[in-house]
């Protein structure tokens, strides 16, 4: 269940209506299943900066999804986890890729594609979650260009960050670190994994400091 929280801006309004929208024409085994959705509106005193009090109208909205018993893929491929067999391994990166596919194939581009946005079932079918950034793409468009730059980093390609080019190529390269992520997290310390996926320089170093300087690191 995803609760929007007090929406007060028209942005994040507009983002709730978008996820809502693109989850009601995906249907795919490996895309998360929307049950029902819920908004409302209630009216609350609100005081302003300037000391003065109006009365303003407060929207909420919820979106409730299929329960998923084995939560996100990141709590599978930390240090901390066991870690996972290479067949299931194998058999997850196989179901994120189906569902990309399919995202794709219906011109849309996720751009937050993450760990933590892949849920898994209780038989270990990854699902893809989490469409509030994502971007319908027309039938005769291959890309598009934005000023607004949103996603997660070490998850987001160059050419989104530098230049704000959307395409299914900026999904692709996600899907490249999971799957080194997938791979290699549980077999060779973090800090190594964030040097063989090429994440940005500042984010390789505050993390690798952290992973050192924890005194529950595993060698």
């Amino acid at each position: 269940m995803k609760k929007h929280f007090e929406i007060h801006l028209v942005e994040d309004n507009d983002r709730f209506q978008k996820e809502l929208t693109f989850l009601m024409g995906i249907k795919h085994q490996n895309v998360v299943q929307l049950l029902g959705y819920c908004a409302e509106s209630r009216w609350e005193m609100t005081k302003l900066s300037n000391g003065n009090y109006v009365l303003a109208q407060i929207p909420a909205s919820l979106l409730c999804f299929e329960y998923l018993c084995n939560r996100g893929l990141d709590k599978h491929v930390s240090d901390e986890s066991s870690g996972l067999e290479w067949n299931m391994r194998y058999e997850i990166i196989k179901g994120i890729c189906r569902g990309l596919h399919f995202l794709h194939e219906s011109n849309i581009v996720h751009l937050d594609l993450k760990p933590q946005n892949i849920l898994l079932d209780d038989t270990m079918m990854p699902k893809i979650a989490d469409f509030g950034l994502s971007r319908l793409l027309g039938e005769q468009k291959s890309r598009t260009v934005t000023l607004k730059i949103a996603g997660t980093f070490g998850y987001m390609a160059p050419e989104y960050i530098n230049q704000g080019i959307i395409s299914p190529k900026a999904d692709i390269f996600s899907l490249g670190v999971i799957i080194i992520e997938i791979q290699v997290i549980g077999t060779i310390p973090r800090v190594l994994f964030y040097l063989l996926s090429n994440i940005s320089v500042r984010l390789i170093v505050p993390r690798a400091l952290k992973h050192i300087s924890s005194p529950s690191q595993k060698e």
